[in-house]
């Protein structure tokens, strides 16, 4: 079945179905499984899918547990959590810069304020969150290096060229005091 409020196809021409096996939807038996993740898009059982692969992450199940893509540990209490760095964009990356991103996510339980936080790569590349920006307990954002509008779900660095190394960096975010609240490696 498709879903009536989404695109039928995604980016790479893949077609977009709900799948039922003996009355359970198999897309989020996947991903609560830790089988499957979660790509940055709109469709209306995204806050279900979203929290079965939450859940999925946090108890380590199928791909989540192997810890061989995003290494690291947060700094302190904040809540920030790097759910996903897609450092090497189809194509030419310095071209392409709106398929290079990172994702961030609230896993606390109170909303957080990320006015004048800064993101940072390990060449001293440095994005600032817009002012009055606060991210909701369990949402999630993502940061393009690319341009564009900024909305809820998205921001935009309006980088002029790619940030994040294919072959490995170090993400660090800081509070605006300057305090880091996450430090993470991947590759």
């Amino acid at each position: 079945m498709v879903d009536a409020r989404a695109d039928v196809r995604g980016d790479y021409g893949r077609l977009l179905v709900y799948v039922h096996v003996d009355g359970e939807l198999f897309n989020r038996a996947l991903l609560r499984g830790g089988y499957a993740r979660l790509y940055d898009s709109q469709f209306s059982r995204r806050a279900t899918f979203s929290d079965a692969e939450a859940r999925a992450r946090s108890a380590d199940r199928g791909l989540w547990g192997f810890g061989g893509g995003v290494t690291g540990t947060p700094v302190g209490d904040a809540g920030l959590v790097l759910a996903e760095v897609h450092a090497d964009a189809a194509g030419n990356d310095h071209r392409n810069l709106d398929d290079e991103y990172v994702l961030f996510e609230n896993a606390g339980e109170e909303p957080r304020e990320l006015s004048g936080w800064t993101v940072r790569d390990e060449a001293g590349h440095t994005y600032v969150f817009p002012e009055g920006f606060a991210l909701a307990p369990g949402r999630r954002v993502t940061l393009y290096s690319g341009a564009g509008a900024d909305n809820e779900s998205a921001l935009y660095w309006h980088a002029d060229g790619a940030i994040w190394n294919n072959g490995g960096d170090t993400v660090v975010v800081a509070t605006a005091d300057g305090a880091e609240v996450l430090s993470e490696t991947y590759g």
